[in-house]
C-alpha cells in the first residue's frame, strides 16, 4: 500500500508540474516543429531531385511537368503535416501564456514568415495544382486528429453547416455563403477605413458568439499588404459529417496600421 501511494503521488507531481508547464512546453515543441520542418523540407527537396534524376536517367527522357509532380509530391506530405502540428502546438502554448504575448506574437510572426516562403517553394516545385492536393490531404490529416467529437462546437446563428477553422482549429456551425459574406464585409471596412484589422475582428464580424484568443489581437490584415483572402473546400470531420474547412489563401501578418 505504501508503495502504491508514493507512486500515486509521483504521478500526481509529474502531471502537476507538466500542467503548470505547459505553454513553455507547446513552445518549445512548437519551436523544435517549425526548425524539423524546413530541414524535412530540405531533405524532401534533395530526394525529389535525386528521383527525377533517377528516373529521367532510366527512361532516357526528360519528365515533364506533370510526370515530374506525379513523381515526387509524396515527397511534402510530411513536411506539410510537421508544419500543422507546430502551429497547433503554438496556439496551445498562447492559450497558457496572459503577460508573454509579445513574445508569442513575435516567434507566431517569424514561424509564418518562414512557413510562407516555405510554401512558396513547395508551390514552385510542385506546381499549382499538385499542391492543392497536398493541402487537401493536410486538411483532411487535421480534421482527423483533431476529432469534432472532443471539440466545442460553436453556434454563429448563420447556418448550421459544421465548419473548422485551420488556423485556429475551432469548430462551428455556419454556412459557406455567410462565412464569404462576412469576409467581404470585413474585407470592405478595412478597405473604406483605410488600417487594418485583426484575426479576432473577422470572427467578430463571423459572429459575436466568438472568443477573442490571444495571438488573434497581434496579428490581421490591411490595405497595403493585402485584405483577407480565404478558401472554402469540403471534408469528412471524424463522425462522417461533412465540414466546410476554412483555409487562408493569405495568411494573417503583424505590423498592420491598426485600425483605432
Amino acid at each position: 500500500m505504501f508503495k502504491l501511494n508514493a507512486v500515486t503521488a509521483v504521478i500526481k507531481q509529474i502531471s502537476k508540474r507538466a500542467k503548470s508547464n505547459s505553454p513553455l512546453i507547446g513552445l518549445i515543441v512548437a519551436g523544435l516543429g517549425f526548425t524539423g520542418s524546413i530541414v524535412s523540407t530540405a531533405t524532401a527537396t534533395i530526394k525529389a531531385v535525386k528521383n527525377t534524376e533517377q528516373v529521367e536517367e532510366e527512361t532516357g527522357e526528360k519528365l515533364t511537368k506533370k510526370e515530374l509532380l506525379k513523381e515526387n509530391w509524396k515527397y511534402y506530405i510530411a513536411p506539410g503535416l510537421l508544419w500543422v502540428g507546430s502551429a497547433a502546438s503554438l496556439c496551445f502554448a498562447a492559450k497558457g501564456y496572459d503577460k508573454s504575448i509579445k513574445s508569442l506574437a513575435s516567434l507566431y510572426a517569424a514561424s509564418q514568415t518562414a512557413k510562407n516562403q516555405l510554401e512558396e517553394h513547395v508551390r514552385s516545385v510542385l506546381g499549382d495544382e499538385k499542391y492543392e492536393e497536398v493541402q487537401e490531404e493536410i486538411a483532411q490529416k487535421e480534421l482527423d486528429n483533431n476529432p469534432v467529437t472532443n471539440a466545442t462546437i460553436l453556434d454563429t446563428g448563420h447556418g448550421s453547416y459544421l465548419c473548422y477553422d485551420q488556423m485556429s482549429g475551432r469548430y462551428f456551425r455556419s454556412s459557406e455563403d455567410w462565412i464569404r459574406r462576412a469576409v467581404n464585409i470585413f474585407n470592405n471596412e478595412i478597405c473604406t477605413r483605410k488600417c487594418g484589422l485583426s484575426y479576432n475582428d473577422l470572427f467578430d464580424t463571423i459572429s459575436p458568439n466568438f472568443d477573442a484568443i490571444e495571438f488573434g489581437e497581434d496579428v490581421g490584415w490591411g490595405p497595403d499588404r493585402g485584405v483577407a483572402d480565404i478558401r472554402i473546400t469540403t471534408k469528412k470531420a471524424s463522425t462522417g459529417e461533412p465540414c466546410l474547412v476554412m483555409r487562408y489563401n493569405r495568411k494573417p501578418y503583424q505590423q498592420f496600421d491598426w485600425c483605432g
